[in-house]
């Protein structure tokens, strides 16, 4: 052993055991790298080229002329619009309603077979059966039920005396008929995270809350749904994204119409892209998209933060 080794109190074997530990730290790190790889390749390049053809003025018809550079010009051209400013009112009206009913859905749906009854596990599968059945099925079902003759929904508003809807040919009914398909198909989300997080509330809670002279809507009100607050923080942030970006509903159901009633930002895109072949318009209006996704999450979590913090 060295003077210097002695001086500063390390020996050998000591070093050898540091230097050991640090290559064993790096191990688990190294064991997830390929699949960190595969889900930055998959997640963040599309992005990257996303923002890049946005930057370019690229259509299908002159794609092989290359493309040309053009800056934030089709930025400024998709906000200029006074129809992007529209289609963004139809998206947050589409966003806010499919996200209510689904979550008010699913929480009736909870509280109706959250306590013990016979048949419960026959009726829990039957609310969530709309979960499995694929997106565009529901949606050709839907068109269905809303069939102006021959339609369940005209014929059950006829049995309470009203005249029949132009469900999907008119403007005031078309983003409703969309919401109400949306929210059926997505509420058993809802439904079966709203009532796992029931099943974990203690019991000593609603016992305690009794004792003190709590009833039923008290019981509700001050102890299942403060205690359902992370669940619910979730259900609304995935809802709000996954509804943000929706695309299959609309454009079965109605292609964005009647007067672009129930055209999205999502579905602005894909005609710009695969019926006008404006690719760099599309992109722009994608990355906007995105964009405002970012934002509204940050802002809903940080509210949400605010408020844990407040009550803790």
């Amino acid at each position: 052993m060295s003077i210097q080794e002695k001086s500063a109190g390390v020996t050998p074997g000591k070093e050898r055991r540091g230097s050991l530990r640090s290559r064993v730290d790096l191990f688990p790190y190294v064991l997830i790298l390929p699949a960190l790889l595969v889900i930055s390749f998959v997640i963040f390049y599309p992005i990257v080229e996303a923002i890049r053809t946005s930057l370019y003025s690229i259509t299908i018809a002159a794609s092989t002329q290359g493309e040309k550079f053009i800056g934030l010009a089709n930025y400024f051209r998709v906000l200029s619009k006074p129809v992007f400013w529209n289609q963004l009112w139809v998206t947050f009206v589409y966003t806010f309603g499919t996200v209510v009913i689904s979550y008010g859905v699913g929480l009736l749906a909870a509280l109706l077979v959250e306590k013990p009854f016979w048949g419960r596990s026959v009726v829990r599968t039957v609310l969530l059966m709309p979960w499995i059945l694929p997106h565009v099925v529901i949606a050709t079902v839907f068109i269905l039920l809303y069939d102006v003759q021959f339609g369940v929904a005209n014929y059950l508003l006829g049995l309470f005396g009203f005249d029949p809807l132009q469900w999907l040919s008119d403007p005031s009914w078309a983003m409703p008929a969309v919401i109400i398909a949306t929210s059926w198909s997505q509420y058993p989300i809802a439904f079966i995270m709203l009532l796992a997080g029931m099943l974990m509330i203690p019991e000593e809670l609603y016992e305690a809350a009794e004792i003190d002279g709590a009833n039923k809507l008290q019981l509700f009100w001050y102890v299942t749904m403060p205690s359902l607050r992370p669940v619910s923080t979730v259900i609304i942030l995935l809802f709000t994204i996954w509804n943000f970006k929706r695309f299959d509903y609309i454009f079965v159901m109605t292609g964005g119409g009647p007067l672009h009633a129930t055209e999205t930002l999502i579905v602005e895109t894909y005609l710009r892209a695969f019926k006008y072949w404006e690719v760099g318009h599309a992109a722009a209006l994608g990355t906007i998209t995105l964009l405002i996704s970012v934002i509204f999450t940050i802002i809903y979590l940080f509210f949400v933060r605010k408020g844990e913090i407040q009550e803790g």
